[in-house]
């Protein structure tokens, strides 16, 4: 009776060991179902949920706007830039005078001069400021067979100023087109001819001393030129000219003056008499 009291023990025990060792094993699995499935529910939800990288999304069309805009404010810079750089400047035409000179800062290249503006150039070894360079003298065609040019002392203009950039823009056969050097633009302006082209070369002179006295004196510096009258015809300048100066018409003296005309005439004449009187005293003798 003992025997089998043990025994149905020892089997009571095994049974409970294997349902207990079932329990657990089934309890792993339906924990590492519960673990999956929740893993593949959390991922939806992130990716459905996530709003760092919502804001993300929303951020790169600005980002690309930004970039847009960089670079069209670069593209702009650089336009103005470029146009300012194709500001051509060139030393003064004019030289400087001793007291300007004795005035200078002394420079061997334009590095030497940036501490004065960026404006200023090396100059012949002084520092300068730069003046614009002279606009380029239009083409001309020739009027009946005759070469014309852009005067370098001007004539008196009878007609109104007017702008152009090429010939076609005056009046057919009366002007050209001309740079002007008060302010660097092209105006229409009485021609002069090419001397050199001329079927006379043994009255070039001549001619050109004539034609001085009714050409403009260049005009003074600004500093001085205080009092400079405007005018639109030569009549109202007598005995000077009406000159055009850029946009505006002022009174100037002629290259060659009348008075010294004059003045040299009489100085010859008088030459010819005392020469001559000697002679009718000998004769008279």
């Amino acid at each position: 009776m003992r025997t089998l009291g043990w025994r149905a023990a020892l089997a009571a025990c095994l049974v409970v060991v294997a349902a207990a060792a079932a329990a657990a094993a089934a309890a792993a699995a339906a924990a590492s179902r519960a673990q999956d499935a929740s893993s593949n529910e959390v991922a939806p939800k992130r990716k459905a949920t996530s709003p760092v990288a919502a804001a993300m999304t929303k951020e790169k069309p600005t980002s690309n706007a930004m970039t847009e805009s960089s670079s069209s404010s670069s593209s702009s810079s650089s336009s103005s830039s470029s146009s300012s750089s194709s500001r051509v400047v060139i030393c003064p035409l004019d030289a400087a005078n001793a007291l300007a000179r004795l005035l200078s800062v002394s420079c061997e290249r334009n590095a030497d001069c940036n501490f004065l503006g960026v404006d200023h150039r090396c100059c012949k070894k002084i520092c300068r400021r730069a003046v614009d360079a002279p606009l380029n003298e239009p083409p001309h065609e020739d009027l009946l067979g005759f070469r014309r040019k852009c005067p370098v002392h001007a004539f008196p203009e009878r007609l109104p100023v007017k702008r152009c950039a090429k010939d076609e823009d005056c009046e057919s056969g009366s002007r050209i087109c001309c740079p002007d050097k008060k302010d660097n633009k092209l105006y229409c302006r009485t021609a002069a001819p090419v001397w050199s082209a001329l079927s006379f070369p043994e009255n070039h002179q001549t001619f050109r001393s004539l034609a001085g006295f009714v050409q403009c004196q260049a005009a003074p510096p600004v500093v001085i030129d205080i009092f400079a009258r405007p005018c639109n015809r030569t009549m109202d300048c007598l005995p000077n000219l009406c000159c055009q100066e850029g946009s505006n018409k002022v009174c100037r003296p002629p290259k060659r003056s009348l008075l010294g005309l004059a003045v040299q005439a009489t100085s010859v004449s008088f030459l010819n008499i005392s020469q001559i009187s000697p002679v009718l005293v000998w004769r008279n003798n």
